[in-house]
């Protein structure tokens, strides 16, 4: 197995266990709670758990930034 492979198999396996545990924590419901919201767009939830991936996952975000433009 390639380390390419392998870095995606171990991100995987960090975005399931970041989603598992948002669900378990009831991370979302809380965030509505809070009053933590937006109008439109991506909801608060997702960009939280995607900057928390991103801390597990060791990946630069300006990196990340400049691969989506």
């Amino acid at each position: 197995m390639n380390s390419i492979s392998q870095k995606s198999t171990y991100e995987n396996n960090i975005s399931s266990t970041i989603k598992i545990f948002f669900i378990e924590n009831k991370i979302s419901q809380i965030m509505a709670f809070g009053n933590f919201n937006k109008e439109k767009g991506i909801s608060c939830s997702k960009i939280f758990m995607f900057i928390f991936s991103i801390v597990f996952t060791g990946r630069n975000f300006c990196i990340i930034l400049k691969k989506t433009h």
